[in-house]
């Protein structure tokens, strides 16, 4: 899968703490389907805003295929900023566990460094380590804990 990385400035950089990757996904927020533009550990942006949902956080599915997986990452969003100029909109995830901003963020990091490495070398929690491994083993990890399904494809 093509992977790119938007081309920022230092300055640009240093206020974000992931990078963006220009890499469509499908994700449902609200019970809208969309497919994003572009997304990191911490939001996401869309070609437009979803109508009816304003500022309030609304459930939503990020769905990332990585590694002969997918993973199904049930979040919380709340609209952050539209641009009027091309009609982009933000989304940032909301109520965040620990662990679903560690998987994200290997997910980031494994992309970002185009697969290099394996997935586990980028997870710093053992949860983690554990659901990567059953999904290699058995095909599924689904666990509520977790606050994300891998299956593998």
């Amino acid at each position: 899968m093509s992977v790119g990385l938007h081309l920022e400035t230092p300055a640009q950089l240093s206020k974000r703490r992931y990078q963006r990757l220009i890499m469509s996904v499908p994700v449902m927020i609200g019970g809208h389907p969309a497919r994003t533009i572009d997304w990191s550990a911490t939001g996401f942006r869309l070609p437009t805003e979803i109508p009816g949902i304003g500022e309030a956080v609304v459930p939503a599915q990020l769905i990332v295929p990585a590694e002969g997986f997918c993973f199904f990452f049930r979040i919380a969003a709340h609209h952050v900023h539209r641009n009027d100029d091309n009609g982009y909109a933000g989304y940032h995830f909301r109520e965040q566990t620990e662990i679903e901003h560690d998987m994200l963020r290997a997910l980031v990091i494994h992309f970002v460094s185009g697969g290099a490495f394996p997935l586990e070398a980028g997870v710093d929690l053992d949860i983690n380590r554990q659901a990567l491994a059953q999904a290699r083993a058995t095909g599924l990890a689904d666990h509520p804990e977790l606050g994300y399904t891998i299956s593998r494809i």
